[in-house]
Order: structure tokens, then sequence, then C-alpha cells
């Protein structure tokens, strides 16, 4: 009941050195000094001291209530950029938090954690040329389009394994190895010109049969 609705929470705030047992934690602000990892975290506002740490995957569930980050300024462990979690010098997200629907991820991210994005209401995603690793991204249903930045060098497979409404996918560049795609309905993948042969080779039937040119992208 405590997180039903958690701006009616009667845990108005609570502080905490540390919690990183893998429990949940739900109150209306939370104020942590130390590693933070949690299996399902509701809370609208969350504090990291000067000692605060997210150096992995923070919490597995329930993106939608937190609204707003804020870090001490004495903190080196971690920084916030466009509703990101990042780390100190900007280049693993480990979480995205907030109500957009529409995502863009900072510019000079290297990796993505596994399951940065855990709420299935996000429209569209773009990663910048700088994102060389994808983790498993994040299970999403209602995701229409993700397009990829051309500096990818690694991606976990079925990245985007139940997106049932994805329209179109893009790949600026040339991925290193075949993503291994288990979607079953149609969609459109958006490839640069001189790459299309290329993806025709690399992807499987029947993904290799819905490739366009990127100058067609509506």
């Amino acid at each position: 009941a405590a997180w039903g609705d958690i701006k009616k929470n009667p845990l108005h705030s609570i502080s905490l050195n540390r919690f990183s047992r893998g429990d949940n934690i739900a109150a209306r602000r939370v104020c942590i000094n130390g590693l933070l990892k949690a299996e399902r975290f509701y809370t609208t506002s969350l504090h990291l001291g000067p000692k605060g740490l997210i150096n992995s995957l923070p919490w597995n569930y329930n993106n939608n209530t937190l609204e707003e980050v804020t870090i001490s300024k004495a903190n080196r462990n971690n920084k916030v950029a466009k509703n990101f979690i990042l780390s100190y010098d900007g280049t693993i997200a480990y979480k995205f938090f907030g109500k957009d629907v529409d995502i863009v991820v900072p510019d000079g991210v290297k990796k993505l954690a596994q399951w940065f994005i855990a709420d299935n209401a996000i429209h569209s995603i773009a990663l910048p040329d700088s994102v060389e690793e994808i983790g498993y991204l994040f299970s999403n249903a209602k995701i229409e389009r993700c397009d990829i930045g051309a500096g990818v060098k690694k991606i976990d497979n079925s990245f985007l394994y139940n997106a049932g409404r994805l329209q179109q996918l893009i790949f600026r560049g040339r991925l290193p190895q075949d993503p291994k795609l288990v979607l079953k309905h149609k969609f459109d993948i958006y490839v640069q010109a001189g790459d299309i042969d290329y993806y025709k080779t690399l992807l499987p039937a029947p993904y290799n049969t819905y490739l366009k040119p990127i100058s067609e992208l509506p």
C-alpha cells in the first residue's frame, strides 16, 4: 500500500548511509550517502550525498515515479544530465528517470547499462555516435522508434526483444555483429545507402528484407 500512490506515502523522507541489499524502498524522498542498489524503488525525489554512489543498475523497476534527482556538489561519483543518472565522467548511463517519452541520450555517453530504462511508456530513443556499448536495453512494448548512432561496437542480444510496436529501427553505422532481433512483426530498418548490402548479409531473414536507406526516413 505504501507505494500504491507514492505522493501519499506517510513516510515523507528517509536518509540512509547506503542501501545495497537489493530489497525495496518506498518514501516520498530518499537521501543516500553510499551505494544505492535496490530491487524496486518507489520515490519522487532522490538525493545522492557526497559519498552517494551508483555504479551499476541502481534499481530494476518503477522509473515512472521518480521526478527529480539531485546530487551534492561534493559528490565525485555521479552526475545528472537530461534526466539520466551518469557516471561522474559522463561515459556511463545508469538510469533514465522522469516523464518524457521521447528520449535523447546525452552526448559523451559510451555505455548504456542494462535495463537503464524500465518504463514501458517510452515512445522513442536516440543514441549519439559516442555510444559504443549497448546493454540489454529494456522491455518496452510501446516503443516505436529506436535510433542507434554510428559508434556502436558491442550490442547485447535481443536488445529490443518485446518491442511489438516498433516501426523504425535506425542504424547510422555498421554494427559489428548481428543484434539477434527476435521481433515477429514487420518494421522498417533504415541504414546508410552504402551499407544496405552489408546489412543484407549481416541480418538474417526476414529482417534483411526490411532495409531502407536513411534518406527515406519520414
